[in-house]
């Protein structure tokens, strides 16, 4: 008899139900209490495995782990100069060519290409590459895309001179928003790579430029890493993919000549 009321839904055990008053008067008052206090006891065990069954136990690893080793926690991985050029490897001091832009002015006693060759000139920049991972296995480009990257401290700087050419005040809680705007990618042209310590190799928080781009030949590239000899952050996925995404972003954006009307704010 208890069992049967255990299984019982609590919709029939209600206090203005018949079939709790005949229950109560066939096993009395007292066994009739002690089965609806453990009829509930057990449904909230019952309740509480079927929740840990459904979302997983917080306090244990879940048994579905394995399927989640590609997603990893760490941003960098270390490789060796030799590993053939990707997606997301960090180079630092790498030569790139720049135009200069007072003798980009083309007239009629030189010729185009002239203009161009006596406009070029070679400066040394942190970068880090653009182009598809596959398009680099496949050896589907010649010229790898790239874009700078500057250490935070080097962008506050350069946030701080703009500010005040704008004629605005660089305060610490305007500093601070403008980071977090970054991470939250409500800026653009602007990506954050996060800081990493591997062994005795150390970078910082980086802030990534999308409005200025680089090509130089893959070739020359993986040549200068291997005659440097020295290892090279690598982005790990997922962040590798959020990295290109933000790039997408950042030239996919449509600008609409007519907002949306909010009339909500009425």
């Amino acid at each position: 008899m208890a069992l049967v009321m255990m299984l019982l839904p609590p919709c029939l055990l209600g206090p203005n139900s018949g079939n709790r008053r005949m229950l109560n008067q066939i096993i009395g008052e007292e066994h009739f209490s002690l089965v609806i206090a453990t009829k509930f006891c057990f449904q909230k065990w019952w309740l509480c495995k079927l929740a840990r069954y459904l979302v997983g136990n917080p306090t244990q690893p879940s048994k579905y782990e394995p399927l989640n080793q590609k997603m990893s926690d760490k941003w960098y991985d270390l490789v060796d100069p030799s590993a053939p050029l990707t997606q997301g490897d960090l180079i630092f001091d790498c030569p790139v060519l720049i135009w200069e832009p007072d003798a980009l002015i083309a007239n009629g006693n030189t010729f185009e290409t002239e203009v161009l060759q006596n406009a070029v000139s070679v400066v040394s920049m942190d970068v880090i590459v653009m182009t598809q991972a596959c398009d680099l296995e496949q050896n589907r480009v010649k010229n790898v895309i790239l874009s700078p990257h500057v250490s935070l401290e080097e962008h506050q700087a350069a946030w701080q001179e703009e500010m005040r050419a704008h004629s605005q005040n660089p305060t610490e809680k305007a500093w601070k928003a403008h980071c977090d705007d970054i991470c939250k990618g409500f800026i653009f042209n602007y990506t954050m790579l996060n800081r990493c310590q591997i062994g005795e190799s150390h970078i910082g928080v980086r802030i990534v430029y999308f409005h200025e781009l680089y090509t130089l030949p893959q070739s020359f590239l993986e040549s200068l890493l291997l005659s440097r000899g020295r290892p090279r952050f690598r982005l790990l996925s997922p962040y590798r993919e959020h990295l290109s995404q933000s790039f997408a972003r950042f030239f996919m954006r449509v600008g609409l000549p007519t907002p949306v009307e909010s009339p909500w704010r009425t």
